[in-house]
Parts: C-alpha cells; structure tokens; sequence
C-alpha cells in the first residue's frame, strides 16, 4: 500500500472560506445537538463548555468539551469546517497573542458518535505538511485560496482546513 494522500483526502476548492460555498454548509444547531449526543456515549463527566461559531478571521465552529473518559485528554477541542462537514479533535495553544494554534489528536471513542453526519479527518492527515505547488497543480483549491495560503504560509493541512486567516 502506497503513503496516504492526505492532501487529496482533505483539500477541495472553496475547504478555506475565501470562495464560493459550494453547498449548503453544516448547521450550527446540529452541530451543537451532535456535540451533546457524542458526549451522552462516553462514560463518567463530561461537558461541553462552550461553543463557537465561525467569524472573519475563523473559518470554522468549535466547541470545548471537558471529559472525564480515560484514555482522552481532560479538555478537547472539536472543530468542524464552515463550508464542509469535516470535523477534527484538537488542543489549542497560543503561538503570540491572538495567534491559536491547533494539535490535531485522534479520539476514535469520541469520534464515534460524530460518524454519519460528518467526515472524521485523522490527525495524521491534518498534521501532514502544506505543499501550495502541488496544491495548485492539482488543482484542489482555487486562485483565491492559494493567494491566501501564500500569504499565511500553513505548515499543516490542518491548518488550511481549520484556518484563522483575516
């Protein structure tokens, strides 16, 4: 079996919000609704602390979840995509003041009850590196994203898919 193309699984033209919506996008009370019941599987504490929907500068939905499930971090990020149903685990951490940063982290017993409704991207996929020459030829984002991703220089997918470009 040959390496993943994470790159082909991931991008698609418009995955960055500074293009055309090719569709309707995902809902936020579903989301919202989606967060709530993935929790109800899990066994011992768990909260979702807050939601967040997208905004200029963010081009996806969060929510905060503490968990009292072994094996899972104690606080996980859920983010998924504004244009596409992606959703991914994360941890957040400042990289400078206003400047978030995402650990992307596999959660297969949160995940669980996220499938169906949405596309789990694996943190391998998300963490594989950002290559906008070979994006541009395949043609997997349009003239207005690759400006953006130039200018914003991602190191990661995962960076384009859950960006905070303003």
């Amino acid at each position: 079996m040959g390496a993943r193309d994470a790159m082909g699984v991931l991008l698609r033209p418009g995955i960055t919000g500074f293009s055309g919506y090719p569709g309707p996008p995902p809902d936020a009370a579903t989301f919202r609704a989606s967060c709530h019941a993935a929790l109800r599987r899990l066994h011992g504490k768990n909260q979702v602390l807050w939601f967040d929907g997208p905004n200029a500068g963010r081009n996806h939905h969060r929510a905060l979840l503490r968990l009292g499930h072994a094996g899972l971090p104690s606080h996980v990020l859920v983010l998924l995509n504004e244009i596409f149903p992606i959703l991914a685990f994360a941890r957040a951490s400042e990289d400078g003041p206003g400047n978030l940063l995402y650990t992307f982290l596999d959660a297969p017993a949160l995940a669980a009850g996220f499938h169906g409704a949405y596309e789990i991207a694996a943190a391998e996929d998300l963490q594989a590196p950002f290559d906008g020459k070979t994006c541009e030829r395949r043609g997997l984002l349009d003239r207005d994203e690759l400006a953006q991703a130039s200018y914003w220089n991602p190191a990661q997918l995962g960076h384009v898919v859950f960006n905070h470009w303003d």
